[in-house]
């Protein structure tokens, strides 16, 4: 008892002598006994959150998550507390290969719909998910049981998305193709992007083309081997937002703008879209 009444006069005499670093310490103290308290007691909210899959913010330039991240990601996949409890659920995953020429490996746009236990912060009138404010362009991380991984959010819901998606038939046109690119496409060959079949091939025709001249008034052959113009049929299927239709989620699908698609056997690059039905 004589030993313990020692060491609490020591610490008296201690903070006596340093009053201001007493002080100090007892502000930080307070200050994250309050934060404890903010974060056990604070109200509960469970949302809905979508995110773009990246190694970055939403405007930065940077690589595009590999083929390896792409197959990790599963739905059901969840993260969890230290007592067990679940704080973030993969309620759906869509990812779409991008197939950029000259990359040794395959990159992929991923898009998450996710179930986020958040605290809802009444001064900022924002819901908190790990410390951060969850809100479209924000950086988003998760710790998945098998996978670590970075995002923006793009949308954010209290109920559960009922995003409705149509299918659309589009006519693709890509000129001066080879003649094996023809060959490579199969008509009936579908696209799975985790969730549904968002690309089926039903048709496909082509016109020959054998030479192409030069435009600076030569009037000469510049291009002898054979090509042809490739016309490919497909149904997709797309969201109807702001008076557009969108594939991949973000990609606007109109008439004269350029596409890229993927099948199990056919790449298709430098498409352009000439009909839309």
């Amino acid at each position: 008892m004589n030993h313990t009444s020692k060491h609490i006069k020591k610490v008296i005499l201690f903070a006596k002598t340093n009053y201001i670093l007493t002080i100090f310490l007892f502000i930080i103290l307070l200050a994250g006994v309050l934060v404890l308290l903010k974060v056990v007691t604070g109200e509960k909210e469970t949302i809905y959150v979508k995110v773009k899959v990246s190694q970055g913010l939403w405007w930065a330039s940077t690589q595009r998550p590999a083929i390896w991240m792409a197959d990790a990601l599963e739905k059901g996949s969840k993260e969890l507390t230290l007592n067990g409890e679940t704080r973030a659920e993969i309620l759906e995953v869509r990812k779409y290969p991008l197939g950029v020429p000259g990359l040794v490996n395959e990159q992929y746009e991923i898009f998450l719909v996710t179930k986020l236990n958040t605290t809802f912060n009444e001064k900022q009138n924002s819901y908190i998910y790990n410390r951060s404010p969850i809100a479209v362009g924000e950086p988003i991380d998760f710790e998945f049981e098998s996978v670590h991984v970075s995002g923006t959010v793009t949308d954010f819901s209290q109920v559960p998305f009922t995003t409705e998606y149509t299918e659309k038939t589009v006519e693709l046109v890509k000129y001066w193709a080879y003649p094996s690119e023809y060959d490579a496409v199969q008509v009936g060959e579908k696209y799975f992007d985790g969730q549904d079949n968002v690309i089926e091939i039903i048709d496909k025709r082509y016109d020959p083309v054998y030479e192409q001249y030069s435009g600076f008034g030569n009037n000469y052959a510049i291009e002898t081997e054979k090509r042809i113009n490739m016309v490919v049929t497909a149904k997709i299927k797309v969201q109807s937002k702001n008076n557009m239709y969108l594939f991949r989620e973000d990609f606007p699908v109109q008439v004269g703008k350029k596409i890229s698609l993927q099948t199990p056997s056919y790449f298709f690059d430098q498409f352009t879209i000439i009909s839309i039905l």
